[in-house]
């Protein structure tokens, strides 16, 4: 059954077009049109992909390959939730499309594109006394070469005895660890849940690398050291140097984030165009010059627009830090707690002016999903051996990221209540 638009002369307020999609829902729910979000059953996708990495394959081959058909049947379940599974209330429809379809770009570039048992590594902590303990490198399968790099060796027992809330030593570069389960589910779920890479040796460019005496212990503390950026630039965004400034500064970013997108959603909710009205005429307490300007009215409901999904999105980034490194902190997370582990996630506005359009995209705008849009088309210019920085290497980057970007947010549009 296709969407249909509400009868918007009997829609007085905001809540008669909710009131009106609910009851939609509810109807295509009776006719078996669609089938109701579920949790977790709706979360298989993930759990499929989670339990396989769980698995360390070392030097086997059947199982290292079998990374295509997991991910062959995660998207499977991805496409076929996506076409018939919907929510009730709004953002949770749209986060249906949006969170889904991500997870299919995400798998693909950390699991297809790259083997994550041996290319990725991330910054842990030792044991609190320092220590390396002398002991037998051998690894799952008995051949000691289950290396993230070519010449790395598998964490050692010493160095993955502890779980992360037990180890307050200097850091390291910790690889797929064996032992204990703990330290393994920790490990893939930080790579599964880390879109920016911060800690890893796969970490963005548009977020500064770690702090240069965690950068010292690394180089002294890990048997191998991955290829990693330690690039700085003007754009990168800025970096909190102890817990306090950060859980302060966020918690004050939140509190004003709320108020303001609160201010934003009521003056949206008295324009029907953001009830889903495209065409309805401008609100009357514009001034003039605006409502007599259709060139004008665009431009304020596209403005509006974009700065409702700004604060949103940057009050919402905000939580990250206040959960992970407050309320959790390091008695139970170890360096994943720490200030550098959570850069801001906005750059600063300047680069706009200094580098246009791509500084908007590349830098102020929020990075989250950069390197899974990213590899596709590096990967494909590495494959077709074109020169990176050519203009047709980067035309080409640049196209599929933008696809891959239309993708998802066609996805979250699809699942959304009403057409579109």
């Amino acid at each position: 059954m296709l969407p249909q638009e509400p009868p918007w002369q009997r829609m007085r307020t905001h809540h008669d077009v909710v009131r009106y999609y609910h009851t939609r829902y509810d109807e295509q729910l009776r006719a078996g049109d669609i089938e109701p979000f579920v949790y977790p059953y709706t979360t298989f996708s993930a759990l499929i992909v989670l339990f396989y990495l769980l698995i360390p394959y070392g030097n086997r081959s059947l199982l290292r390959n079998a990374r295509i058909p997991v991910f062959i049947l995660s998207t499977w379940v991805v496409a076929r939730t996506i076409r018939y599974t919907r929510a009730k209330a709004m953002a949770p429809a749209l986060g249906i499309g949006l969170l889904l379809a991500w997870g299919i770009i995400w798998v693909f570039s950390i699991m297809v594109l790259h083997d994550p048992q041996r290319d990725f590594q991330r910054i842990e902590r030792m044991e609190s006394d320092g220590k390396q303990k002398e002991s037998d490198d051998e690894t799952e399968d008995g051949t000691g070469t289950n290396s993230p790099t070519k010449n790395d060796s598998t964490q050692s027992p010493s160095q993955a005895h502890f779980g992360p809330r037990k180890r307050h030593g200097e850091f390291f570069w910790q690889p797929y660890p064996l032992t204990p389960f703990s330290e393994r589910i920790d490990w893939v779920l930080d790579l599964f849940c880390n879109f920016r890479g911060a800690g890893w040796n796969w970490r963005t460019s548009s977020i500064p690398p770690p702090p240069s005496s965690v950068q010292t212990q690394t180089a002294r503390n890990s048997r191998t050291i991955p290829r990693h950026s330690k690039r700085q630039h003007s754009g990168q965004p800025h970096v909190y140097t102890t817990r306090r400034d950060l859980l302060i500064s966020n918690l004050k970013l939140f509190s004003l984030g709320y108020l303001i997108f609160d201010g934003i959603l009521m003056i949206m909710m008295h324009d029907r165009y953001f009830w889903g009205q495209v065409t309805a005429p401008p609100p009357s307490y514009l001034p003039t010059f605006i409502t007599h300007s259709e060139p004008l009215t665009r431009i304020y409901r596209l403005a509006l627009t974009q700065l409702g999904v700004k604060w949103a999105l940057q009050t919402l980034f905000r939580l990250s830090p206040l959960f992970f490194s407050g309320l959790l902190g390091p008695s139970l997370l170890g360096a994943r707690a720490e200030p550098w582990m959570y850069p801001e996630t906005w750059g600063p506005y300047f680069i706009v002016f200094d580098r246009g359009l791509a500084g908007w995209w590349s830098a102020w705008w929020h990075q989250t999903f950069r390197y899974a849009f990213e590899q596709p088309g590096t990967k494909l210019v590495s494959a077709l051996r074109m020169n990176s920085r050519s203009p047709p290497a980067k035309l080409l980057k640049l196209g599929i990221a933008f696809a891959l970007s239309g993708f998802l947010h066609a996805c979250g549009s699809y699942t959304s209540p009403g057409p579109s």
